[in-house]
């Protein structure tokens, strides 16, 4: 399957991303808010 070979090559780089999204989301609405991300396997 195409997609799962797709998400298994890049899911550092995927989860990086949303890591770095969300950080910059929260932080535009609070300069001190402190993000922290989990993922579920």
């Amino acid at each position: 399957d195409k997609q799962a070979e797709y998400l298994d090559k890049f899911k550092s780089e995927i989860k990086e991303s949303a890591i770095n999204y969300y950080k910059t989301l929260f932080s535009s609405m609070d300069s001190e808010a402190k993000v922290t991300v989990e993922f579920s396997e």
